[in-house]
């Protein structure tokens, strides 16, 4: 017959364990998926990130073309979080690309006719800013026929998602970008940035044409570089 003393270590034992060892999930929260489902579903892709100097650079061409007022309206059209983080972004940190689209649809409202057709110009103006960073070291050595041998380094500089295959046609260059934030606004304003980048290297007449958009149900967003 077992003694009071060892049925109380015993139970001393199993209290011990219930504490290092976690709860089990109810059955309903246990994944029944047959194997050979789920494994092919795909992992959950990170958010697209961009380094903070593009808020700061947007904002600048705010306050630098327009004025204060039309800055705070901006912020007003944003949700209270994404206010928060604009306000608070800094230029080497790294911040949501979708959070950056909703402020420059907010700047093209506060600013300009709200279609949109206002970020090409910022794109161009964020390129004026960044030449006195990165992009100066880059368009000293290049060319617009070559310049696309740097875009992959040029772009991870400030984003950390996005691929870019380039061909060479008569006239210019294809560029094809996959695997990056999906907005409207956001292709708007690259083009505008890539049409001014093209300039800055020398390109005479440049025009980045963008009809190929995933935002409008293509498969991946195709920029046409063309100069003379």
């Amino acid at each position: 017959m077992r003694s009071v003393a060892t049925n109380a270590k015993e139970s001393l034992s199993r209290d011990r364990l219930k504490l290092v060892m976690p709860p089990r999930p109810p059955a309903a929260a246990l994944d029944s998926t047959p194997p050979s489902t789920r494994t092919s579903r795909p992992p959950p892709q990170p958010a697209p990130l961009m380094k903070g100097i593009g808020f700061a650079n947007v904002k600048r061409y705010v306050l630098s073309q327009h004025d204060s007022q039309h800055w705070e309206n901006t912020l007003a059209l944003l949700n209270p979080a994404d206010r928060r983080v604009v306000e608070s972004a800094v230029a080497v940190g790294w911040y949501d690309v979708l959070v950056f689209a909703r402020l420059i649809r907010a700047i093209d409202k506060a600013c300009g006719s709200g279609n949109l057709d206002l970020l090409r110009q910022i794109g161009a103006f964020e390129v004026e800013q960044d030449l006195n960073r990165v992009l100066r070291l880059f368009l000293r050595i290049l060319s617009p026929a070559n310049i696309f041998l740097a875009e992959g380094k040029i772009w991870s500089h400030f984003q950390s998602a996005g691929r870019w295959t380039s061909i060479q046609v008569p006239g210019g260059v294809d560029a094809t970008l996959t695997g990056w934030a999906i907005d409207t606004a956001l292709c708007k304003e690259l083009a505008g940035y890539l049409e001014k980048l093209l300039q800055c290297a020398g390109a005479q007449a440049p025009h980045v044409g963008h009809t190929e958009c995933q935002a409008l149900g293509a498969p991946s967003c195709v920029f046409r570089y063309r100069w003379k």
